[in-house]
């Protein structure tokens, strides 16, 4: 079976003179240069009845184009020099039997343009039966395998295997479709490199950086020139990690080509590839909606990060989970799954967090009746009234009443507010989300103020008239009094205020919602799946790999799910 190679770049639609249709899939003429062959084109095009396909090419694009004279309508494509005219013409036609099935009851009367486009998946599926094609060209050993399992976001080897055939594999980036041609890079199969790179749209020279191999090279571009000299150039300097190999701007100068640096182990250079592919067939995520999908995602990510920096986190967790929709939209199954998780964890550090700050936060209140004895006036009284107070503390409290409300004994109590910050000190949740530096300060900002107030400590003075020396006594009772009442209590209410949160059915019920939507987005992308294969889109290995990645992660979710039900029960 043939397969087709092309790069359909535009789709328009002219009724009577006026522009009804337009999408765009990558770069193409300007619109002065564009208007300047439609006139031509219009002349042309309507003299004579016959509804043939025609082309006209001009400068590196061929415009292709089916009228019918009795309507005017012009059905226009852009398209490169090295696509076949064959396979354009036969795409054209089926472009205008699914426009007039769909439109020819309602051309007659005055129609918003927007209406058209639910025509746009039909245009798409044109564009996959055009899909370009990508030759990866270089001699053994420099890296193609392993630049297309990058591009194909397969596990990367980590030893050379050298390619005995050639490996045609069908890649879909965001949503656009084409062929990669890889092929045998030993020189006893050169004789077959003439028809692998015959017909290519782009063409990517790898190379391994190293001086011998760059001046070999040079044979791929005189043979592109030959078998491919409408396609599209550049140049792959691979491993440019090692210390042997050239700069960049060596590389150029050499070879006279556009050239890309590239580690292609690294699996963080996948973006950096598929870039480099877009770059090649001169598309953008502004021209073509193709890739605006995987631009998209991207921007999403580095929103995600700020929002993290920033201390925003449930804006990450909401980014995280918009882009785990958009991957399983495409069809990276997998990546999707990771920000899931990422968005999960996240929650779940939200949720510990909420829990220690609501620990923080009512404790104070309580305990405000006995910490007023610790404030600054009574530190002061203290250092005075130590000296005569110090002996009498077992048979003072039944003789006389009055006189122990300011007694030191309850100046540990405000060591107790104090102690849970510091038992939470070790938590290391508070200080990666930085939440509870809020609730610290306004927590140990409040009892201050009103311990201040209530202590009236104007009797003690007048009796702590003697001697202020003995101050080293109040250290060595100040010790004792803390072990024997107050660590006790602190310990006992943060278990009981922190199991709130985790009980919390309204989160526990939003999160089972959130889980049962993704499965519905799920069982939809595995009917898109089975539709892909029906229409022979995918290779049945391909659709067996997508479907069992999703069925996992729709077992994975089911099981979440029925933890949460669990837990709401």
């Amino acid at each position: 079976m043939e397969i087709l190679q092309h790069m359909l770049r535009a789709v328009k639609i002219f009724i009577q003179g006026e522009k009804i249709y337009d999408q765009n899939y990558g770069k193409s003429l300007d619109e002065d240069s564009f208007n300047s062959v439609l006139r031509n084109i219009m002349k042309d095009a309507f003299k004579y009845p016959v509804e043939d396909v025609k082309y006209h090419d001009f400068y590196k694009y061929r415009i292709s184009y089916l009228p019918i004279s009795s309507q005017e309508i012009l059905f226009l494509f852009i398209s490169d020099l090295s696509d076949k005219f064959e396979s354009i013409e036969k795409e054209i036609k089926r472009c205008k039997k699914e426009f007039m099935s769909m439109f020819s009851g309602i051309l007659g009367h005055s129609i918003d343009p927007k209406t058209f486009s639910i025509f746009d998946p039909a245009v798409e599926t044109i564009h996959k039966n055009l899909r370009p094609k990508i030759s990866l060209v270089g001699f053994s050993g420099v890296g193609k395998t392993t630049i297309t399992r990058l591009i194909r976001a397969e596990e990367i080897p980590t030893k050379h295997i050298p390619t005995i055939t050639g490996d045609i594999a069908t890649i879909k980036i965001g949503n656009l479709h084409f062929h990669l041609w890889d092929f045998a890079g030993q020189e006893q199969f050169s004789f077959l490199w003439n028809n692998f790179v015959h017909g290519s749209d782009a063409v990517l020279i790898i190379t391994d950086s190293t001086l011998e191999n760059v001046e070999k090279s040079k044979y791929f571009i005189e043979l592109i020139k030959k078998e491919a000299p409408n396609a599209h150039q550049a140049v792959i300097g691979n491993k440019q990690d090692l210390p042997n190999a050239l700069p960049l701007a060596d590389l150029e100068r050499i070879l006279n080509v556009k050239t890309y640096s590239m580690v292609a182990t690294d699996p963080n250079n996948r973006d950096k590839m598929i870039t480099i592919i877009a770059d090649i067939l001169e598309m953008s995520s502004e021209v073509s909606p193709l890739l605006r999908p995987l631009i998209e995602r991207d921007r999403q990510v580095l929103a995600a990060e700020m929002a993290l920096e920033e201390g925003d986190f449930q804006q990450a967790v909401q980014i995280f989970m918009d882009v785990s929709d958009l991957c399983l939209t495409l069809g990276d199954d997998v990546v999707s799954q990771e920000f899931q998780e990422k968005a999960m964890k996240i929650k779940n550090i939200l949720k510990t967090v909420q829990g220690e700050v609501a620990l923080d936060l009512p404790d104070p209140k309580p305990k405000q009746s006995p910490p007023p004895p610790s404030s600054k006036p009574i530190s002061e009284s203290e250092q005075q009234e130590t000296p005569p107070l110090s002996p009498p503390k077992p048979t003072a409290p039944p003789a006389t009443i009055p006189i122990h409300p300011p007694v030191p004994p309850p100046s540990p109590t405000p060591k107790n507010p104090q102690s849970p910050p510091s038992e939470k000190q070790p938590g290391t949740n508070l200080d990666q989300l930085n939440i509870l530096v809020k609730g610290l300060n306004s927590s140990s900002a409040t009892p201050k103020p009103k311990i201040k107030k209530p202590v009236a400590v104007p009797p003690p003075p007048p009796q702590i008239d003697p001697v202020v020396t003995p101050q080293p006594a109040l250290n060595s009772q100040k010790p004792p009094a803390p072990p024997n009442n107050k660590p006790v209590p602190p310990p006992q209410p943060p278990p009981s205020t922190y199991q709130t949160p985790e009980l919390n059915n309204e989160d526990l019920k939003r999160e089972i919602l959130d889980l049962k939507l993704k499965l519905t987005d799920i069982s939809k992308h595995i009917i898109d799946l089975d539709m892909e294969n029906i229409m022979g889109s995918i290779s049945n290995e391909e659709f067996e790999e997508k479907q069992k990645k999703l069925q996992a992660l729709e077992k994975t979710i089911k099981e979440k799910i029925t933890v949460f039900e669990q837990k709401l029960k």
